[in-house]
């Protein structure tokens, strides 16, 4: 077990210095005007009806800060080195110290926020988790940004892979082992952007779209930096890019206890027992903010019309798109009277979303067959901006294995571009050719279930 220590005397001093070098952020004060954009690289996240989508390709825009970060492993007289202290004396330390909690603060805005303006790293550190605890209001209420810090102290840039792990559960696992359960999220984006070296910086990302929610309280939430070339986030871990902590005083909403794991024994992404590490002299939480409306809502809405744009409907009707997995749905087969790059089989739904509030998040799902493939599948949805198909997802259909698409709208446009003044909201699922692939003459597709999930805020 490593055991990091800092002076007092140093965080007194430091407290001044970052005080003067790092302006504060406060993301959902003011509208939210990106630096840029990066993309879900994967992602599944836990969605308020229990069950968790994919937010794979997801556009997020993000924005930067840089800040004042104490390198807390830095060799001097006052920085003892590791090992000073065994694994039991350092677990039963950390755990007396309970929990460090501070005002639950204005739950509208802030569902957590660990800022203190004291910032601080570990050299070689990519991978650490921290406990969260959120105010009771904030269940089943989605987030929409997530700030959290990097501190790469590399010679030079290169792209690397942040994955973020959430679980709301602890158990007990022997080492080596995870000791979390209960998957709220796991999900990563590849960073891209160029960051100054040696300049360590707060993120925010504004993840609206993911539609987010915990279904608890009380969270367990790591963050990573590791290889990009893995885009399911199992790369190896990038040495020099650290995660940053907020070592000067409490959670201002929701609380942390004084303490963190630290992914040393092994390095290995999992992070169980022996790995509860403290600070001597700062406070050991790492740099999270969550914001998200308490007074946002999770709508699923079915559709309430539909029509066969392209091909000829041969069974089912507007209900059989209601529901998956029970034996009724639209069945369709060519008629192949579209020009050569409209599908051969086309569904056109519509639906409205709930009569009040913001438009926040907008996602659908969809699950589909055919009597033979393969086939290219897209899915767009309707700018009644511009008039226009928006497509929002392609896949393969290769036959009667049913493909589940669930895919949230992760583009530039606004979200209002999507609603007709009704707040009608309307998508297609498409059916077309593969280049090169012999069809035969008789062949149908159906669609089992097609539905939006519809994020708001409501004054």
């Amino acid at each position: 077990m490593q055991k990091l220590f800092l002076s007092l005397a140093t965080v007194a001093l430091f407290a001044g210095f970052a005080s003067a070098q790092a302006p504060s952020l406060d993301p959902l004060s003011e509208p939210f005007k990106p630096d840029g954009f990066v993309t879900m690289a994967f992602g599944k996240v836990r969605q308020a009806d229990g069950t968790l989508r994919d937010i794979t390709g997801m556009k997020v825009p993000y924005r930067v800060t840089p800040i004042a970060a104490r390198n807390l492993s830095r060799k001097n007289d006052i920085f003892p080195r590791p090992g000073d202290m065994n694994q039991l004396d350092l677990l039963f330390k950390s755990l007396s110290r309970g929990s460090r909690g501070g005002s639950r603060g204005p739950e509208n805005v802030s569902l957590y926020s660990a800022d203190s303006g004291l910032y601080g790293y570990i050299e070689e550190n990519p991978s650490s988790l921290d406990d969260v605890t959120l105010p009771s209001s904030s269940v089943n209420k989605a987030w929409s940004t997530l700030t959290f810090g990097i501190a790469d102290d590399r010679p030079s840039f290169s792209n690397f892979l942040i994955r973020w792990r959430v679980w709301s559960q602890q158990v007990t696992t022997p080492a080596p082992g995870n000791s979390f359960s209960g998957l709220v999220g796991d999900f990563g984006v590849i960073w891209n952007q160029t960051l100054t070296q040696g300049t360590p910086v707060k993120v925010e990302i504004n993840i609206n779209a993911a539609a987010m929610v915990a279904p608890t309280t009380n969270l367990f939430m790591a963050t990573q930096f590791r290889d990009p070339s893995n885009l399911q986030g199992n790369g190896a871990f990038v040495p020099g890019v650290n995660v940053v902590f907020s070592t000067g005083t409490p959670p201002t909403v929701g609380s942390s206890q004084d303490q963190f794991w630290y992914d040393w024994d092994p390095l290995d992404g999992n992070y169980n027992e022996n790995e509860i590490d403290i600070f001597e002299g700062a406070l050991a939480n790492i740099l999270y903010v969550i914001k998200g409306a308490t007074n946002s809502f999770v709508t699923n809405s079915k559709p309430t019309s539909f029509s066969q744009t392209f091909g000829q409907t041969t069974e089912g009707n507007l209900i059989s798109s209601h529901f998956e997995n029970d034996a009724d749905v639209i069945q369709a087969r060519p008629l192949f009277n579209g020009a050569r790059n409209d599908p051969l089989i086309a569904w056109d739904f519509e639906a409205f979303a709930p009569s009040n509030g913001t438009i926040i998040g907008l996602r659908v799902t969809s699950d589909t067959f055919a009597s033979t493939g393969p086939f290219t599948q897209r899915i767009f949805l309707w700018n009644y901006l511009l008039s226009s198909w928006i497509q929002v997802n392609e896949s393969v259909v290769s036959g009667t294995t049913p493909v589940s698409i669930d895919v949230a709208y992760g583009g530039l446009l606004p979200l209002s571009n999507f609603l007709n003044p009704s707040r009608q909201v309307r998508a297609r699922v498409g059916i077309f050719r593969q280049t090169g692939v012999s069809y035969p003459r008789s062949w149908t597709a159906s669609l089992d279930r097609f539905n939006w999930t519809i994020v708001r805020t409501v004054p």
